[in-house]
């Protein structure tokens, strides 16, 4: 085994990439070949067979596509994934760690998009992605983008009652889970005189359940809900992934009786959350954007009356996602 080691470490070829030299190998003079590059491997430079990679670069002006290029460790290798080797410092642990993020939210919309059955054309452009990347450079760019942030807020259904067969979709998951789950609700904490509208039911269940039996299977597809949704999905999905297991507090508005709302000119819910009260003194109900627990991913599921319309007990959720698990946003500015 040494003899033949130290054969292949003689048919090694080390092989300087630059701008100048150029970046042509010669890839059949050699059992195996060191790379060393800079700018010139940065971009569409193909290395076929790659076991080893060291990379103490920065990120530069951060492109998201520059990064993903670097990522040649990414890709086909289940053949020989044993091999494989990648040193990385801490910033670009962290940068690659982010990517899969974007590119995972990428897929899950896409895949949302699909069974909506709209045109791509129609895909709102909207994609998680860390403050520390830019898209791509200027130049590339058709369209202004902005950014935002996801998290520290609640993100509300704006149409839950797009069709017929959603609104039956989703009552059927809500009693489905509310079954699995009834025995770990009971009465939420709040002042005496609190109204039958401004009580509720609250349980502690693990994040990770709440996503299956609950968040992943409710559906909304509308554009105004259907992107944001996605992202949320996407956003927890990678979270109960990549850490340990927590709680989610899932609160039962009114108990699971139904409240009566009215729609906007858009056709979309007006006032989904009842207000402070009373607006001034004591404060007997603080309104429902309080109802949460701050630091932990909170849901509220409201069974709707919809005024003007057939639509009665619909369901829809809003949902608080704490500043720890913010996620940046880049989408293409509205005009």
């Amino acid at each position: 085994m040494l003899s033949e080691l130290g054969h292949y470490i003689r048919s090694t070829a080390v092989e300087q990439l630059n701008s100048k030299a150029g970046s042509l190998v010669d890839w059949n003079s050699n059992y195996s070949f060191i790379l060393v590059g800079g700018q010139a491997m940065d971009r569409g430079f193909t290395v076929e067979g790659l076991t080893v990679t060291y990379m103490p670069r920065s990120k530069g002006v951060g492109n998201a596509d520059t990064i993903q290029q670097r990522a040649r460790f990414f890709g086909y290798k289940k053949d020989y994934i044993g091999f494989c080797r990648v040193y990385l410092d801490a910033e670009n642990a962290h940068l690659f760690s982010e990517y899969v993020d974007h590119e995972e939210d990428i897929r899950n919309k896409l895949e949302s998009h699909k069974l909506s059955g709209e045109h791509l054309n129609d895909l709102k452009r909207q994609f998680v992605l860390n403050e520390m990347f830019k898209l791509t450079r200027k130049n590339v760019l058709s369209d202004d983008l902005e950014r935002n942030k996801f998290g520290n807020a609640w993100l509300r259904i704006k149409a839950p009652h797009d069709t017929d067969f959603i609104v039956d979709h989703n009552k059927n998951v809500y009693n489905q889970f509310f079954e699995k789950y009834t025995v770990q609700f009971s009465d939420d904490d709040g002042h005496e005189k609190r109204t039958e509208e401004q009580k509720h039911l609250v349980a502690k269940v693990a994040l990770k359940d709440v996503y299956e039996d609950l968040l992943s299977k409710l559906k909304y597809t509308r554009q105004s809900d259907s992107s944001a949704y996605t992202s949320l999905k996407a956003v927890i999905a990678l979270y109960t992934d990549e850490f340990p297991p927590e709680d989610c507090f899932v609160y039962l508005i009114k108990k699971g009786a139904s409240r009566k709302r009215s729609l906007n000119k858009k056709d979309e819910i007006l006032n989904l959350f009842q207000g402070k009260n009373p607006r001034t003194g004591e404060v007997i109900y603080p309104g429902d954007d309080k109802i949460k627990e701050e630091s932990h991913v909170s849901v509220q599921i409201h069974n709707l009356d919809l005024k003007d319309t057939d639509f009665r007990s619909t369901v829809s959720v809003a949902v608080w996602i704490p500043e720890r698990l913010s996620k940046s946003l880049v989408k293409i500015k509205e005009k």
